[in-house]
């Protein structure tokens, strides 16, 4: 998921906005735009579009999309793979699984093709579902991988089968609305300008049918749509995605005075979100004759937005700061006493193990955490857990500690061990390889023999003072020891 302060990716034609921290109109519509993803779309992507998010450094860390990619390096290759040119029979990630060489006759040596493209491995189709919808995730309908909690459809929740009432929620067109059109989603979610950031806000319509999804499987309109009950029960079909268990815990920290650094359901300010206050309640649940108020008194959805850093190198006691919404809220007990309810952080690796990490800060709105020196190199999901309530993810890379820590030259053979040099690409421009110098400062040239994680050969014209190393994890230079062989 794109998590954050975000800037858009929106379509009629493909329009660029930015989502500014500031709040939508209140009220709305449009709702406030803040937490998930905006209400958007992500359709026909060119190159350029990818990058207005992806190179943004409050959306998705431009650091953190090498280092993920990298980190794949050995591990089992995904079936399907976006990875361009795996060979047949490959069974893990190679660094030629994603760029290859190609002769050029000028330098005489291999170089590399093009590969700084987006969707030179994640295909845009045109006219159909963005990249992001045509994962093997969005096709088997997990939208909290990367929509987070808003769209949960696989948190165990229910749907309601109870029969409808004057104050059943309607998506829309409800016969008897409040008097401003209360009662139905489209009174906080329908289309608009939002007056705070400028942001183009699309219709409920609009956000889901520009995903593409359902124009190659009629099947799946079905996620959204039950075209055999009355249309008073289509709310049911919403709740498919968006559970009663989501919706009841969904609220952002308002500008209330009173309580600046909690979530308090029922006494923040309306409209930020749906147990803020009793407007709230009868934005869903109004109707033309009445409403009651009935705050929920449980832990709010937390929303993560970013990490202070996306990379960490393993070995490293770093201490991380995330923020975002909900990580603390305070409900009343039964005897009016305010009782806290407070988050911890999860991390899970690519093999589904999970850590708990407490914070040893933490606001509504941000919190700190000191993350093991001991976690293994690898992409984690980092996540924000409530109760059992569960933020959306950000992922954290844990890049190999690279180092060396001997270099032996012996008749112009050298052998360099150390930690973290991972794969060798003999290819210009590559970014792997050895740069080693003699005590004048001239340049020794040097070609790899072997090249391991842990161990490097190569023969010199010479023994070399210094070596510096060039991994996908760094370089580090160390002076070489010669040794003389034996008379």
């Amino acid at each position: 998921m794109v998590h954050t302060k975000k800037q858009l990716i929106l379509s009629a034609l493909l329009v660029f906005a930015v989502s500014a921290t500031s709040w939508a109109n209140n009220p709305p519509p449009p709702v406030n735009q803040l937490i998930g993803i905006p209400d958007s779309s992500f359709n026909n992507l060119s190159e350029p579009d990818c990058r207005v998010c992806h190179e943004d450094q409050d959306i998705v860390n431009p650091g953190t999309l090498p280092d993920r990619h990298h980190l794949l390096v050995n591990t089992t290759l995904a079936d399907p793979t976006a990875a361009p040119f795996v060979q047949t029979g490959d069974t893990v990630y190679q660094c030629l699984s994603c760029h290859q060489q190609e002769w050029d006759s000028a330098t005489s040596s291999y170089v590399f093709v093009s590969f700084r493209d987006c969707l030179f491995c994640h295909e845009q189709i045109a006219g159909e579902a963005s990249v992001h919808h045509l994962t093997n995730l969005a096709q088997s309908q997990n939208c909290k991988a990367c929509h987070g909690p808003i769209d949960n459809p696989d948190d165990g929740h229910y749907i309601p089968t109870y029969a409808p009432s004057l104050v059943t929620p309607w998506p829309s067109r409800k016969p008897n609305p409040g008097e401003n059109g209360e009662g139905q989603c489209v009174f906080c979610h329908e289309s608009g300008v939002d007056a705070g950031s400028g942001l183009l806000v699309l219709t409920n319509n609009q956000t889901h049918h520009s995903t593409g999804l359902g124009l190659n499987d009629s099947n799946q309109c079905f996620w959204c749509h039950d075209f055999d009950v009355p249309p008073d029960e289509t709310i049911r079909k919403c709740e498919a995605c968006h559970g009663v268990a989501s919706l009841h815990n969904i609220q952002v920290n308002s500008d209330n005075p009173d309580n600046p650094d909690t979530i308090v359901p029922g006494g923040e300010n309306p409209y930020w979100g749906h147990i803020g206050h009793n407007d709230d309640c009868y934005g869903c649940h109004g109707f033309t004759a009445m409403s009651a108020a009935a705050p929920y008194s449980g832990p709010v959805v937390p929303d993560l937005s970013a990490l202070s850093f996306s990379n960490v190198t393993e070995g490293t006691a770093a201490v991380i700061t995330a923020t975002g919404n909900g990580f603390v809220n305070v409900v009343a007990g039964l005897e009016g006493q305010e009782i806290e309810l407070t988050s911890m952080v999860v991390l899970t690796n690519s093999e589904g193990r999970e850590f708990e990490l407490l914070p040893s800060v933490i606001t509504a709105n941000s919190l700190t955490v000191t993350l093991p020196a001991d976690l293994k190199a690898g992409n984690y999901a980092f996540r924000v857990a409530k109760a059992d309530k569960m933020s959306n993810a950000v992922n954290l890379s844990i890049v190999p500690a690279m180092a060396n820590q001997n270099i032996l030259c012996r008749k112009n053979s050298i052998t360099i061990t150390g930690t973290g040099y991972s794969q060798y690409v003999d290819a210009l421009n590559s970014g792997t390889g050895l740069v080693a110098v003699d005590l004048s400062g001239n340049e020794v040239d040097c070609t790899v023999r072997s090249w391991t994680d842990t161990k490097i050969t190569a023969t010199c014209s010479a023994c070399p003072s210094t070596v510096t190393v060039n991994s996908i994890w760094g370089q580090d230079m160390d002076r070489t020891r010669s040794i003389r062989p034996r008379r």
